[in-house]
């Protein structure tokens, strides 16, 4: 039995994945942006991107100062470090 997409004379889609490793959250945000870019523009392919990043405490538009045990400027040696994104 043959699969769905070759029934239809077509190839099925590859999944392209990239190792970035160990990165900073703002490069691997702004490289992320990019690829995302590119897709909804239609000039690159899906991808699965597969990386780390140190600690960090990310906080929505909607996120207030309340929603925080300590202050988000306190980023002591060993503590996560604080993005408003």
């Amino acid at each position: 039995m043959t699969s769905f997409p070759e029934r239809l004379g077509t190839k099925p889609p590859l999944l392209r994945a990239a190792y970035w490793g160990s990165v900073d959250y703002l490069t691997a945000l702004v490289r992320q942006e990019q690829i995302r870019n590119r897709i909804l523009q239609g000039t690159g392919p899906d991808v699965v991107l597969c990386l780390e990043h140190p600690a960090i405490v990310t906080a929505g538009r909607h996120a207030s100062g309340s929603d925080f045990l300590t202050s988000p400027s306190h980023t002591a040696d060993g503590d996560p470090g604080y993005i408003r994104t």
